[in-house]
């Protein structure tokens, strides 16, 4: 039923700053505020580097999927990176909890229609959106749950007996988060997604 999953990752040469480390240390659940503070945080922060954008841009350039949902760090990088892709010849919009809800539409309507490649968002379309053609889902993000992880990667994962596509690329950047780096869920969930299972 589901689409075939084509998993990678995208090895950033990012890694935690020591504070980000302390933070992270010091807190006992990893749901909740604080928790969600401290990666908000780290996730602006990487929404800001340049060697990191770059490695983005480049695997969206080289790729020949159609159809690409682009979970980005921020609203504002949602916003640079569509921006840039389009000065690149490659259409995409930005869409955020900000959109207003006509132009939402407009951007959604259009992305699946295939006229918008690339759909850059923050935040929005991790549930209760539909784009059974999406070819490819590319997380930027840091996300350490595995339910909104999940959800994430299945926007593409509709399979042809749901209107989707018979493969669909899953692409998750994978920072140096040093001890921290195993509790990312793409390493709970790889498994899953392995031609060895």
């Amino acid at each position: 039923m589901l689409a075939q999953a084509d998993y990678e990752s995208i090895q950033s040469p990012v890694q935690l700053l020591a504070d980000e480390v302390d933070k992270l240390g010091k807190i006992t659940s990893w749901e909740g505020v604080d928790f969600e503070n401290i990666l908000e945080l780290i996730n602006q922060r990487l929404a800001g580097n340049e060697v990191r954008n770059q490695i983005l841009l480049d695997k969206i350039a080289v790729s020949t999927e159609k159809s690409i949902l682009f979970f980005t760090n921020s609203v504002l990088h949602a916003e640079e990176m569509a921006a840039r892709l389009h000065l690149m010849g490659i259409r995409a919009a930005a869409i955020s909890g900000n959109t207003p809800s006509v132009a939402r539409r407009d951007f959604l309507n259009r992305f699946q229609r295939g006229e918008i490649r690339v759909l850059c968002n923050h935040s929005v379309l991790s549930m209760g959106f539909d784009a059974p053609k999406t070819d490819m889902v590319l997380i930027s993000r840091q996300v350490f749950s595995p339910v909104r992880y999940m959800q994430m990667i299945g926007r593409g994962l509709r399979g042809e007996k749901n209107g989707g596509t018979p493969r669909c690329r899953l692409v998750t950047v994978i920072d140096n988060l040093g001890r921290f780096a195993d509790r990312h869920p793409y390493h709970f969930c790889a498994k899953y997604f392995s031609n060895t299972v």
